[in-house]
C-alpha cells in the first residue's frame, strides 16, 4: 500500500489513533513485528537495533518530522539528536508527473539536518573522545578514516564490524540543503565538518551502483570535493554488483560475510581523485562508443521512465500528467520545461532549444493515447481522499487506471445509512440545517421541489445529467434564490471543475475547447432569446468540434452538466426537443430585501461535504424520476411556470392553449387548422407564424409531449386531425394553462392537508418508483419521448400489475356510461385527476358497485370500482 504526498494531510489525528502500536518485544522499545523485520528478516545486529531503534506511532512521528507521517513505523535516532523515520507505509510523491517513493523520512530541509552518529552499545564516549576514536578508526595509508554511508541501518552493519561509520540521511545529504543555498555554495553538514577539522579521513561506502547511477555519482563528486577542501584523505569503496542483494554495503556484508568484504572491497579502495578520474574515463569511453545522445535515445529513456504518469490525449490534443489524484491537463510549454529540467539534471549537453523540442515530439509519439478510457463516473466518484465506489460505499485509493481528469475538492465522510432517517429530506434537515432551510424556503415548502434540487446535485456529481441528455434551467425573478442555488452547485464540484459562459459563446469553437472537459458549465442570468441548437448538441452527447487558439483542431463529447438561470424564456425559433431535454425548476418565492440573511450562504458552504453525501442517498431511479418529472416526482407549479414560459416564446403552444379543445369526437381539416386558425391567430396577436410545411410537425410534437392522443389522416391530398377541434366562442372548457392552474391549486391544498397530518407527506421516498430505469451509456443514441408536461401527474411508463382499488369514497353508486367524464383520487399524488370511462366491465346492481376501466389523458388506464370515481361537475 502506498500513500501520496498530497494525501498525507488526510491522515488526521483520529486516523493515527486508529493505528496503535502492537505488543512490544521483551526488554525493547520495538513491537514484535518491527523486531522481526529488523533482526530476523534484515539480519541487523540486535544490540545496535536495541540502542538506536524504537517503534513509533504516526502521530508522534509527525511531531518529529514537521509534516504528516503516513503510518506508524520505526524511528532511528542517533546520539547526536539526528533521526530518520521508516514508515510501515512508504510515502509516494508526485512532482512534474514523476513518481518518487520515500521509504525513509527525514526532517524538512528548511529546518536543517545533520549526519547521524549511532549510539554505541558499549562505549558512551565513542564519538566524543576523539583520541580514542582515532585509535578505533579504519587506517588507510597511515591516516585514521571514518566510513560514510547512506542510512542508519547500513551504518549499524559497518560499525558492528568495528569500523566507525557516519550515517548520512541521503546520498545528497552530506552537504547542507539546497533550499538554504541560493548562492550555490553547499557546505559539509556539522558532524562531517567537525570530524574533518579534527583530522579524520573519510571512506565513502555508498551503493554498489555508483559507477552506473549518475545521480549517486554526482552526489559523491560533490561530497568528495567538499571533504577534500580540508586536506584530509578521502577514499571510495566500490564493488561490482552481481544482483540487488549486493547493492548496499549492509547487503554485501550480510550476504557475503565481512572477510570477503575485506578482501574484495576494502583492499581495493581508491583515493577520491583516482576514483573520479576512472569514473570520468569510463563515462567518456561509453560516450565515445555509443556516440552523443540523440533525441531518439533520450526520448525513449524518458518515455519509458515516465510512461505511468504522462499521457498525451490524441482526441483532445492535450498533455495530461498524473498528480497523485487525477490526470491533470498540462500545456505544451510545461512539458517542454519539464523535459529540459530532466536533460539538465542528467547533464546532457545540447546546443539549441530545437533539441528539447525534438525530444518532446518523440516522447509524445510514444505516450499518445488514442482513446481515453475512464471508469463510469456515476459508479465511481473521485473525492479528495479517495474514490468512492457508489454501490458498496467503499473508499478506494486513487489510481491512474481510473482515467479520471478531475476530483471533487472535498473528503468523503459517510453519513448514517438512509434507513436511519425518515427520508432523504430528514437527512438533509439533520446534516445540513442551513441548506435545508434555504431549499425549503426557495421551494415554498414543497419537499418534492427540495428533492429535485438534491437530485440536480446528485446528477451533476455523478455525471448522470449527461446520461439523461438533459440540462437544468433555474427560472425565476431576482431575489428568489436561483443565483444562490447555482453558486451552491458550483461549490459542490469545485472551482477547477466548472466554467462560466453564455449560450451565445458556446457556438464558438474556442469556447467549446474551454468547457469540453469540465464537470459543470454554468450559464448565469441569460436574458436574451437564443437558438437551441448548441444546447441540443451539448446535452445530446454529440461529437463537438473545437479549436484552442493557435492549436490544432480537436473533437470530443461533452459529458458534464449544464445549468442555466434566467428570468425569461430562453429559446426562440425552432425548439423541437427542448421540452424533453429541460429539467426546469421554478424559483417563485421572492424574499424582501429587509428579510434576506446574507450569512446563510456562509453556513451552507460549511455543509457542502455533507450535502454531497445526502444527495448520494438518492438512488439512480429516484434521480431519473425527479429530473424527468415523472412517477409522482413532478411539481405542478414548475410545470405551470414552464408552460407559461413556452407560451411567451412559442406561437404553436400559444395557439393550442387559446383555441384548441381536446375532444375524442372532434376533428378539423389541416387547411382550417393552419390557414383558417393558426395564421389568423398569429396575425391578430402580433406573432410570427411558422411556415405551412413546418407547422404540422411542430403541432404534432407539442401534442405528443403533452400526452394528447390524436390521429392525423390524409385522403385525396386533404389532411384531417381527429381528437381535437376549435374552441367555440361561448365555450367554458378549461384551457391547458387553466388545467395546470387547477393542478397547482389542488397540489397546494393536498400539501397543506398533508402538513396537517403528520406521517403522510409527499416527501416519502416511496413517491418515486424504483423501476424507472436510468439511461445507460449505450442508450444515448435513442432518446425516448418524455412526457415533460404530464397533465395527470402519473407515470405513464410503469403500468401496475394489478388494478388500483384504493381511493376516495364516491358520492354514490352511479351507473356510469362510456365517455362519462369522471374524477379519480390518486393515492400516490394525493390529488384528484380527470379521466374518461372507456369500458363498463360489470354494471352495478344491488349487490355490487360495478367495475369500470377509466383512461387518463396520457392514455394510462386502470380498473376501478364505482365508488372510487365521481362524475365531473
Amino acid at each position: 500500500m502506498t500513500v501520496t504526498a498530497t494525501d498525507t494531510p488526510n491522515y488526521s489525528a483520529s486516523h493515527q489513533k486508529a493505528q496503535p502500536l502492537g505488543k512490544l518485544y521483551k526488554n525493547t522499545r520495538l513491537t514484535v513485528e518491527h523486531w522481526e523485520y529488523l533482526v530476523t528478516k534484515r539480519g541487523l545486529p540486535f544490540d545496535w537495533v536495541m540502542d538506536n531503534c524504537e517503534s513509533m506511532t504516526a502521530k508522534t512521528a509527525t511531531e518529529y518530522l514537521g509534516y504528516t507521517a503516513p503510518s506508524n513505523g520505526i524511528m532511528i535516532r542517533g546520539e547526536n539528536g539526528q533521526y530518520s523515520f521508516k514508515p510501515d507505509i512508504p510515502l509516494v510523491e508526485y512532482k512534474d508527473g514523476k513518481e518518487k517513493v520515500r521509504k525513509y523520512l527525514t526532517p524538512r530541509e528548511d529546518e536543517g539536518y545533520d549526519a547521524m552518529l549511532l549510539t554505541h552499545p558499549m562505549y558512551s564516549d565513542y564519538w566524543t573522545n576523539l583520541d580514542k576514536l582515532k585509535e578505533r578508526a579504519y587506517i588507510i595509508d597511515g591516516a585514521p578514516c571514518i566510513a560514510v554511508t547512506e542510512g542508519g541501518f547500513k551504518a549499524m552493519v559497518v560499525m558492528d564490524n568495528k569500523i566507525p561509520c557516519v550515517a548520512a540521511l541521503g546520498v545528497e545529504m552530506g552537504l547542507t540543503p539546497k533550499k538554504n543555498d541560493p548562492q550555490g555554495k553547499r557546505y559539509l553538514v556539522k558532524t562531517l565538518e567537525k570530524l574533518a577539522r579534527a583530522g579524520f579521513g573519510f571512506l565513502m561506502m555508498f551503493d554498489g551502483d555508483i559507477a552506473t547511477n549518475i545521480n549517486v555519482t554526482n552526489a559523491l563528486k560533490k561530497l568528495g570535493h567538499q571533504l577534500g577542501l580540508f586536506n584530509v584523505h578521502v577514499h571510495v569503496a566500490s564493488w561490482d554488483m552481481t544482483s540487488e542483494k549486493d547493492k548496499g554495503v549492509d547487503d554485501y556484508i550480510l550476504n557475503n560475510g565481512f572477510p570477503q568484504f575485506q578482501s574484495e572491497v576494502l583492499s581495493r579502495v581508491q583515493p577520491f581523485a583516482e576514483w573520479l578520474e576512472r569514473i570520468e574515463q569510463q563515462f567518456k569511453k561509453e560516450g565515445t562508443h555509443k556516440g552523443k545522445p540523440t533525441p531518439q535515445t533520450i526520448a525513449k529513456e524518458i518515455a519509458e521512465e515516465y510512461q505511468p504518469n504522462w499521457r498525451f490525449s490524441d482526441k483532445e490534443q492535450v498533455w495530461r500528467f498524473w498528480n497523485g489524484k487525477y490526470w491533470e491537463k498540462k500545456s505544451g510549454s510545461y512539458v517542454e520545461t519539464s523535459v529540459k529540467a530532466i536533460l539538465d539534471s542528467r547533464e546532457i549537453e545540447y546546443r539549441r532549444s530545437a533539441f528539447v523540442t525534438d525530444v518532446v515530439k518523440l516522447i509524445k509519439m510514444d505516450l499518445t493515447t488514442f482513446k481515453w478510457e475512464t471508469f463510469d463516473r456515476s459508479k465511481y466518484i473521485a473525492f479528495d481522499n479517495g474514490v468512492l465506489e457508489v454501490e458498496t460505499k467503499k473508499l478506494l485509493p486513487h489510481s491512474q487506471g481510473y482515467g479520471f481528469v478531475s476530483v471533487l475538492p472535498y473528503e468523503y465522510n459517510p453519513l448514517k445509512p438512509i434507513g436511519e432517517y425518515q427520508s432523504v429530506i430528514e437527512a438533509l434537515k439533520t446534516e445540513c440545517p442551513a441548506t435545508h432551510q434555504f431549499m425549503l424556503t426557495a421551494m415554498k415548502g414543497d419537499e418534492i421541489g427540495v428533492k429535485k434540487l438534491l437530485a440536480v446535485i446528485n446528477s451533476v456529481i455523478t455525471f448522470n445529467l449527461s446520461k439523461l441528455q438533459m440540462f437544468v434551467h433555474f427560472c425565476g425573478l431576482p431575489g428568489t434564490g436561483k443565483g444562490t442555488m447555482t453558486r451552491l452547485i458550483q461549490k459542490c464540484v469545485g472551482k477547477n471543475n466548472y466554467k462560466g459562459s453564455t449560450i451565445k459563446n458556446l457556438s464558438k469553437p474556442d469556447e467549446i475547447a474551454n468547457i469540453i472537459d469540465k464537470q459543470l458549465v454554468v450559464l448565469p442570468d441569460e436574458r436574451t432569446d437564443i437558438l437551441a441548437d448548441v444546447i441540443l448538441g451539448l446535452t445530446g452527447n454529440d461529437e463537438m468540434s473545437y479549436r484552442q487558439v493557435f492549436k490544432e483542431g480537436a473533437s470530443g463529447v461533452f459529458l458534464g452538466s449544464i445549468v442555466v438561470s434566467s428570468n425569461t424564456p430562453l429559446f426562440a425559433g425552432e425548439t423541437t426537443g427542448m421540452d424533453r431535454r429541460t429539467c426546469m425548476i421554478s424559483f417563485n418565492n421572492a424574499i424582501p430585501d429587509n428579510k434576506r440573511d446574507g450569512s446563510i450562504e456562509d453556513l451552507m458552504d460549511r455543509e457542502i461535504a455533507q450535502l454531497i453525501a445526502v444527495s448520494l442517498m438518492l438512488s439512480d431511479s429516484e434521480v431519473t424520476a425527479l429530473i424527468r418529472g415523472i412517477g409522482g416526482a413532478d411539481v405542478p407549479a414548475f410545470e405551470l411556470h414552464k408552460w407559461r414560459l413556452k407560451l411567451q416564446a412559442d406561437s404553436v403552444a400559444s395557439f393550442f392553449n387559446e383555441l384548441i379543445v381536446i375532444d375524442p369526437d372532434g376533428s378539423i381539416s389541416g387547411s382550417d387548422l393552419y390557414k383558417g386558425s393558426y395564421r389568423g391567430y398569429c396575425e391578430e396577436n402580433g406573432l410570427k407564424p411558422l411556415a405551412n410545411n413546418k407547422f404540422p410537425e411542430r403541432f404534432s410534437e407539442l401534442l405528443r409531449v403533452l400526452g394528447i392522443d390524436i390521429e392525423k389522416k390524409s385522403k385525396a391530398n386533404r389532411v384531417t386531425w381527429y381528437g381535437i377541434r376549435l374552441r367555440l366562442e361561448s365555450e367554458e372548457t378549461l384551457t391547458y394553462e387553466e388545467q395546470l392552474e387547477e393542478q397547482v391549486k389542488r397540489s397546494e391544498e393536498n400539501r397543506q392537508h398533508a402538513n396537517a397530518s403528520p406521517g403522510n407527506t409527499r416527501s416519502d421516498t416511496s413517491s418515486v418508483p424504483d423501476d424507472v430505469p436510468a439511461q445507460s451509456q449505450t442508450e444515448r443514441e435513442s432518446l425516448p419521448a418524455l412526457p415533460a408536461l404530464e397533465v395527470d401527474n402519473i407515470n405513464i411508463k410503469s403500468e401496475p400489475t394489478q388494478p388500483q382499488k384504493v381511493g376516495r369514497k364516491g358520492q354514490g353508486h352511479h351507473p356510469f356510461k362510456v365517455k362519462d367524464r369522471v374524477t379519480y383520487y390518486d393515492k400516490t399524488t394525493e390529488g384528484l385527476m380527470d379521466a374518461t370511462v372507456v369500458e363498463v366491465q360489470f354494471p352495478p346492481n344491488d349487490k355490487n358497485r360495478g367495475e369500470y376501466i377509466i383512461q387518463f389523458k396520457s392514455e394510462y388506464k386502470i380498473t376501478v370500482f364505482g365508488n372510487e370515481i365521481n362524475l365531473k361537475s
